[in-house]
């Protein structure tokens, strides 16, 4: 018996080397389906899964970044980049509460703006919600749950890097939440 289906619409621009993907974050899967389509991808993780006894050894051995602080967290991230990595970034900085109003942090848009890189948003959308915030990793629905990721189009952010750095990060906030939502609702079940 299938548990879930999966389909991924886009996956050739995971592929490309030096995508910075920001995404939302609806289950425990997202990060596994996405490290399995990239070619070389770092993450950036919370540094409570460090004190995770299942997760701390396997995400130590890694290497990924941290988020624990500012400018070296920025400067992690381009050395990153520059070095041909894939990056992704769930940009509320953890999973995304279900039906919650999308709320990212700024370091999302603070790494963009200060790394120049134009983000690849990635939407993922999973029905019967499952493996979420709310619910216990063995809560699986009776039924087979679908796990849909959609890769985008590189979004513009030209009009954020002319701004001085904070602003800019706070304006392209904004910009990608209000996003987030249109194409999270195209989604919705």
């Amino acid at each position: 018996m299938k548990i879930m289906d999966w389909e991924v619409q886009g996956i050739e621009k995971l592929k490309r080397p030096g995508v910075l993907v920001v995404s939302n974050h609806p289950t425990l899967l997202d990060v596994v389906f996405l490290i399995a389509f990239m070619p070389n991808a770092d993450c950036i993780i919370k540094n409570a899964i460090l004190k995770n006894p299942i997760m701390s050894g396997i995400v130590s051995l890694s290497g990924y970044i941290k988020n624990d602080s500012g400018a070296l967290l920025i400067e992690d991230a381009k050395k990153s980049l520059n070095y041909g990595n894939s990056l992704i970034i769930f940009a509320e900085g953890t999973r995304t509460k279900p039906n919650k109003k999308i709320s990212f942090l700024r370091g999302a848009a603070n790494i963009i703006i200060r790394t120049k890189t134009a983000p690849t948003p990635v939407i993922i959308s999973c029905f019967p919600k499952t493996l979420s915030k709310e619910n216990k990793w063995y809560d699986i629905p009776n039924k087979k749950f679908n796990l849909t990721i959609r890769v985008l189009e590189e979004m513009e952010m030209n009009r954020f890097l002319v701004l001085p750095p904070g602003i800019g990060a706070r304006q392209l906030t904004n910009h990608m939440e209000e996003f987030f939502r249109k194409e999270i609702a195209l989604n919705e079940y």
